[in-house]
């Protein structure tokens, strides 16, 4: 057999079960080099391989955690194979980089998951994957059921790339999704937006809207900062979403600097809202095209003066005589204001 791999169980197509309980626990893998000549004289670099009982044998409940697998050389390169029947395996807190291969499309993949009728109960959470073609992927005829990839980092904060699911992803690649065709595929998001690993995001569909005021209780004639946030069934912010739009509405009179609103790159995006009485106003987010995304939030204005200076522009002067001149100016609210003048900066002290 002339693939390598730095640990494989298997090797065989057994009929046996492997039970008990395999761990392959914080190894260092590195190095791993096969033939990268074609077919079938190059094979395959592996860090892990499980491709025991491709005959009928299991190898049940195996836990892959913790390890560091790092370059990977090979006509293709797998991270981690799952390449045979793996019931319930967990694969989590791996760190998976610099996997090339040789092949047209690449087959350079940090967990590849084929020959496995028991995809769907297989779960690959908490890794790390960069530098490699694809993050997780499997063989839509020969690993059955939806693979969970969810709560992982794919080096970019805007998620795995995939051309039907989340095109706008600049992270390595995730094959096939849900919007791909196929019965069987990757589960991805919700997914890490930083390598620290602490916030999830989605870019599943929006299911309704957060509304947040800064400040949440404003005097009147004076703006307060409007930020409307875009969130998933499961309550995650969803990102990548640069075309929906939304409506907003308001009672008691209240105005927006503007709607309605596109979704921003990021998951929200903002404009003021104002008031010329008091009392709380009643505001109302609406998808553009269906009135069932929606969300509201409740800011109230109360008695003050206005706190935000006026903003001067358009100053000219004109009608210049050696007794005089005229000089106009612009504000964008109304306003009591005076020209101050004399010879020197100090002007007429």
């Amino acid at each position: 057999y002339n693939s390598a791999a730095g640990i494989a169980v298997g090797w065989s197509g057994g009929t046996h079960n492997i039970t008990g309980g395999l761990v392959i626990d914080g190894n260092t893998i590195t190095n791993i080099n096969a033939d990268t000549s074609a077919w079938n004289v190059g094979h395959g670099a592996y860090g892990i391989l499980l491709n025991h009982g491709t005959s009928g044998g299991q190898t049940v409940g195996a836990e892959i955690k913790d390890n560091t697998i790092s370059d990977l050389e090979g006509l293709w390169a797998h991270g981690i194979g799952l390449e045979g029947d793996t019931p319930g395996a967990v694969v989590t807190g791996n760190t998976i980089s610099n996997l090339t291969d040789h092949k047209t499309p690449s087959d350079a993949v940090a967990v590849w998951v084929e020959d496995n009728p028991s995809a769907g109960t297989v779960t690959v959470n908490e890794n790390k994957f960069s530098i490699v073609s694809l993050g997780v992927a499997l063989n839509p005829t020969t690993a059955t059921g939806v693979l969970d990839a969810t709560n992982n980092w794919w080096g970019d904060a805007t998620g795995p790339y995939n051309a039907t699911a989340n095109p706008a992803g600049l992270g390595v690649g995730v094959w096939p999704s849900v919007d791909d065709g196929y019965t069987s595929y990757v589960k991805f998001s919700p997914f890490y937006n930083s390598a620290g690993m602490t916030d999830l995001v989605s870019v599943d569909p929006i299911d309704y809207f957060d509304l947040d005021f800064s400040p949440s209780s404003q005097a009147v004639n004076n703006p307060s900062t409007l930020t409307v946030t875009a969130r998933d069934a499961g309550g995650y912010l969803v990102v990548n979403d640069t075309t929906t739009q939304m409506f907003l509405g308001a009672d008691n009179g209240a105005s927006f600097g503007a709607t309605p609103l596109t979704m921003g790159a990021l998951g929200a995006t903002t404009t003021t809202i104002t008031n010329t009485i008091t009392g709380p106003v009643n505001v109302t987010a609406t998808k553009v095209g269906d009135t069932g995304v929606f969300g509201s939030g409740i800011i109230t204005f109360i008695a003050g003066s206005d706190v935000t200076d006026p903003i001067i522009s358009n100053i000219q002067v004109s009608s210049i005589t050696t007794t005089g001149a005229t000089i106009t100016w612009d504000t964008d609210e109304g306003s009591t204001s005076q020209v101050e003048y004399g010879l020197t900066s100090s002007y007429g002290s």
